[in-house]
């Protein structure tokens, strides 16, 4: 029996290839590579979130948002106070002298000579609110002299010892070399004989560098805002003499001796006292560069843990400066939100330190600052509204730059003071209990060959792995090659993804069951994921790090109620 073939038959044409297998078909499984929070976030080099934990306390890899802003340095300066009414009335006293006979010399005591001053000005800045003690420059020359009342021809002898006294509190210098002495800061002792001709003045000279004004009578001292009034008296002692050989026994004379201050300037210099100047602080921003659209969605709660703003600020003056001020953040298309800072919105002070930079943290937690370095914690429990979302940008505004006026400062005046604040906004993204945002994410080219069946069912069964520390509930939905969303395919699924650490990743079963309302799904590529991400009570506070990822493993797809298969 003999049989013939045509080898050039092509036995496809005109064959159907495709076969019906009846019940479910199980593709091999498999599993993808950890998809890792660098990848998650997939930040710009410019972005203001970098992994440099350990740079604030943290851990290696961790994730924290670092922006700084600059203000424009404020100067502030109080001028010298230039007392402008000045006035010194002169004095005298009569001295008799009664011969006895001889060539010795005949006294006679001087007593409580007293001067009145009057330093007045009306016009003083009222930067300046007390005055307890003064630096003053105040150059004060003193005219000796006399006149004979009788016949006495000669000159008169001031005494070793005489004293001229400044009120006690004063501080005085001798602006000559002529052997004088202070005695107890404020009284001039002429140690040596001084000679007062007939017709001339013995000048006298000091400086006075230091006045205490605590106990200065009603009226005195800086009394009101911007007045200025003191009158001080001078009052002098000793004995003054002359020659005896120009009286006989038993005659007497008078001379009277006059004393006769004047003041050239009185400038007050320095104080101590309280003080409230002008210290302007212009408002500044910072802008928040490339940060990922997921963590600036409207309706985000990202509840950071501690977000941390420092104030960094170099202040020159001797004096503390308490700030208040406004925090505000800037979104795209929503309401800028609002933080007061400082005691008068109810938070802790904000207080500068005196001849220093101090370093201020301003905080969720009150915590977060280097106290051994000399930093300050500051607790504004409100900071974290302006992080519920990352804003655009953050500004500080409506500052006030205020001295405490229930302490005293000593304070130079005349030179320039800087009071310059910088801001650095350093926020780990470590979250609290109220956490919630929504990430997504997809998982496609499940099989190449998906498109050579034709099915109405497909069941995911995927085991997720999580180092991240957030519980994470997903939406889905099914995916073209080209990654759009297949309209006609309804997606549900089962479970959730729980927290993990980087020590030990959680592993979590999501069931994803895709059901097409056209003939097939053949055109499914893979689903797309919306996680919708919360805390876990187990992990809050712990910051993301770039080594945290999740892995989708052991991916099993399903294809359910019968399957037609093209063999071509």
């Amino acid at each position: 029996m003999a049989s013939c073939v045509d080898n050039d038959y092509d036995l496809s044409k005109d064959i159907d290839m495709t076969i019906n297998v009846g019940g479910n078909l199980t593709l091999p499984p498999s599993s993808t590579e950890p998809y890792t929070m660098d990848q998650i976030l997939s930040l710009d080099a410019n972005s203001s979130i970098k992994p440099v934990g350990l740079e604030y306390g943290l851990e290696e890899g961790d994730y924290v948002l670092v922006q700084d802003g600059t203000a424009s340095p404020s100067t502030f300066k109080i001028d010298r106070v230039r007392l402008s009414d000045l006035a010194a009335a002169s004095s005298d006293i009569e001295l008799g002298f009664i011969g006895v006979g001889d060539d010795m010399r005949v006294s006679a005591d001087v007593e409580d000579l007293t001067n009145e001053l009057d330093l007045r000005d009306d016009n003083v800045d009222r930067q300046l609110v007390s005055l307890q003690q003064a630096d003053v420059d105040i150059r004060l020359n003193i005219e000796l002299s006399f006149t004979a009342l009788d016949n006495y021809h000669g000159s008169i002898f001031i005494e070793p010892g005489f004293e001229i006294a400044f009120p006690d509190g004063w501080t005085i210098q001798n602006n000559l070399n002529d052997g004088s002495s202070i005695k107890d800061n404020h009284i001039l002792v002429l140690n040596n004989e001084r000679v007062v001709n007939a017709g001339q003045q013995l000048l006298l000279s000091v400086t006075v560098t230091h006045i205490n004004l605590e106990n200065v009578g009603p009226g005195e001292g800086l009394y009101a805002p911007g007045h200025f009034n003191l009158q001080p008296s001078i009052v002098s002692n000793g004995r003054v003499s002359i020659n005896n050989g120009s009286l006989a026994l038993g005659e007497s004379t008078r001379v009277r001796l006059t004393a006769r201050p004047a003041m050239s300037a009185a400038v007050i210099t320095g104080f101590t006292g309280c003080v409230n100047p002008d210290i302007t602080v212009d408002p500044t921003s910072f802008t928040i560069n490339d940060v990922p659209d997921f963590l600036m969605e409207e309706g985000n709660n990202l509840d950071i843990e501690n977000p941390r703003i420092n104030l960094v600020v170099r202040n020159t003056s001797p004096v503390d400066v308490n700030i208040n001020g406004k925090l505000e953040g800037f979104y795209s298309g929503r309401t800028p939100v609002e933080v007061w800072v400082g005691n008068e919105h109810g938070t802790d002070a904000v207080m500068v330190r005196g001849n220093s930079t101090t370093v201020i943290c301003l905080s969720r937690l009150g915590k977060g600052a280097d106290v051994a370095a000399g930093e300050v914690n500051v607790k504004v429990p409100g900071l974290g509204d302006l992080i519920t979302t990352i804003p655009d940008r953050i500004e500080m505004s409506s500052i006030t730059a205020v001295v405490p006026q229930d302490r005293t400062y000593t304070f130079e005046l005349g030179p320039k003071y800087d009071f310059a604040v910088n801001y650095k906004a350093v926020i780990p993204l470590a979250f609290g209990p109220d956490l919630k945002f929504t990430y997504t994410t997809s998982d496609n080219g499940w099989d190449s060959d998906l498109d050579k069946y034709n099915f109405k069912e497909v069941v995911a069964t995927i085991t997720v792995e999580n180092t991240a520390p957030l519980n994470m509930v997903p939406k889905v939905r099914g995916i073209d090659p080209a990654g759009n969303v297949l309209t006609d395919i309804t997606a549900t699924v089962d479970g959730s993804v729980a927290a993990g650490n980087l020590g030990n990743a959680s592993k979590s079963l999501l069931t994803v069951t895709l059901k097409s309302t056209a003939d097939n799904i053949g055109n499914l590529d893979g689903i797309e994921f919306d996680f919708d991400a919360t805390s876990s009570p187990d992990f809050i506070g712990v910051p993301l790090n770039i080594r945290q990822a999740l892995r989708f493993t052991e991916i099993k797809l399903q294809l359910r109620g019968g399957v037609d298969i093209d063999l071509n």
